[in-house]
């Protein structure tokens, strides 16, 4: 396979632009997240700190910190891995640019992490089907599936 020099890798160099960068701090920072210990600890010195980060990910030294682990009770009782604000940043900084390439792939009804889309949307389908299938005399037992798939995303 073709070793790929990332540096003049077009993709790269968008992911890497200053201005990307700019928009994935200000969309990680949105919310309660400015109040997070580590959100309040990186925006101290956000100059440097960006630029380390950006570095790290330029030198290929750049890993993933370890998840915060919280547990939330609504609707139900559940731990929660999220991932700390700087690999947020970084998150945000790689989807940005990388989303025009994959979310044309997604079947239509994919919800998540979607532009334009998302939880709403997403049960207003849901309801839409199934005042389908309650109109359509075809479907004599019809049924939905809900389930949650435990620990989906650790990789222990």
């Amino acid at each position: 396979m073709k070793n790929l020099n990332l540096k003049s890798n077009k993709l790269f160099s968008t992911i890497m632009s200053d201005e990307n960068w700019d928009n994935a701090h200000k969309e990680s920072i949105r919310g309660k997240h400015e109040y997070r210990m580590d959100a309040i600890e990186f925006n101290e010195y956000q100059h440097t700190n960006m630029e380390l980060l950006k570095n790290s990910i330029i030198d290929k030294t750049y890993e993933c910190s370890e998840y915060l682990c919280f547990v939330v009770h609504e609707p139900k009782m559940r731990t929660i891995h999220a991932p700390s604000y700087q690999d947020k940043i970084v998150q945000y900084a790689i989807n940005s640019v990388l989303r025009d390439l994959y979310e044309p792939k997604f079947i239509y009804h994919s919800y998540a992490c979607i532009r334009n889309k998302g939880n709403r949307a997403a049960v207003n389908a849901l309801q839409g089907f199934l005042r389908a299938v309650e109109n359509d005399k075809c479907y004599t037992d019809p049924y939905v599936v809900s389930m949650d798939v435990s620990k989906f995303f650790l990789y222990h």
